[in-house]
């Protein structure tokens, strides 16, 4: 009953963290082009502005006109995440809060691809005088937040946990 519990409560947890990442990331992007026009930014000026844009292709702007290419190769991702998931998180509360970021995001992002065609990003960060960093959503700082974390659980279970738990 014990074990019954734990894989219960691990599989809500991946549920839930999900679901709020996706929830935000498709609240955010509708308000955004709703109330923002497509290229206009508020404020107009700044290191960080909200800015209205949409991208067919993938992070940094590669594969451009791709979109229905990179939708399977989403789909993929996330049975492939799921697969991950099941077989080789050990129900183990913080990989499976790393994948739930990791799946909500592939997940946002899916959406626009399949509802909109193409990827509504709106974080828009300006260092200096017009040398921008890429423009990106909630589900773009989800999954890099989520890899982030799988990268470090891995360093930490391989180097320096005193058990022998390994990805």
């Amino acid at each position: 009953m014990q074990k019954l519990y734990q894989i219960l409560k691990t599989d809500l947890l991946i549920l839930v963290v999900s679901v709020l990442v996706i929830v935000a990331d498709q609240i955010t992007k509708f308000a955004v082009v709703k109330f923002i026009p497509l290229f206009d930014s508020i404020p107009e000026d700044g290191i960080i502005r909200l800015t209205h844009l949409v991208n067919t292709g993938s992070a940094f702007g590669l594969f451009q006109g791709m979109n229905s290419f990179l939708a399977v190769v989403g789909v993929i991702g996330v049975f492939f995440i799921l697969y991950f998931y099941k077989t080789y998180s050990n129900r183990d509360p913080i990989l499976t809060i790393a994948l739930a970021f990791v799946l909500g995001g592939a997940i946002g992002n899916l959406i626009d691809r399949i509802y909109r065609g193409a990827v509504v990003d709106f974080i828009d960060v300006e260092l200096w005088n017009d040398i921008h960093f890429p423009s990106f959503n909630i589900a773009d700082s989800s999954l890099s937040l989520g890899a982030f974390l799988i990268v470090v659980y891995w360093i930490y279970t391989k180097y320096f946990a005193q058990n022998d738990t390994e990805i």
